[in-house]
């Protein structure tokens, strides 16, 4: 995962709720020397299986991303709902084989109203 803005950001109040880098390392079994690199921006990419375990930590600190439920159709509403509940891996999966079947149309609409 790319550490963009808005990650960086929630992973420093995220910290700070945690009252160290070493306390926030505990919480989300990521090393501290994993965090430190982060927040000093050593690193630009949090490899996958430490992002499944920041995610959760940093998600609320996180703008959510708004759409308007109006303007999607009933079936879009229901594939929506769908992929809020996949987890990370399983909307990788999912995004990946939709890019190699070229049904792409929508998904930045979908990934944006799933707050991804």
């Amino acid at each position: 995962m790319k550490i963009n803005e808005e990650i960086f950001q929630a992973l420093r109040k995220a910290v700070f709720e945690a009252g160290s880098q070493s306390s926030f390392a505990d919480i989300s079994k990521v090393s501290k020397q994993n965090i430190h690199r982060y927040l000093k921006r050593k690193v630009n990419c949090i490899d996958d299986d430490k992002w499944e375990n920041l995610e959760p930590l940093l998600k609320p600190h996180m703008p959510r991303k708004e759409i308007n439920l109006e303007d999607l159709k009933p079936d879009e509403r229901i594939l929506l709902e769908k992929y809020r509940e996949l987890n990370n891996l399983q909307k990788k999966q999912l995004l990946e084989k939709a890019m190699e079947d070229e049904i792409v149309s929508r998904i930045p609409h979908f990934k944006s109203a799933a707050g991804e």
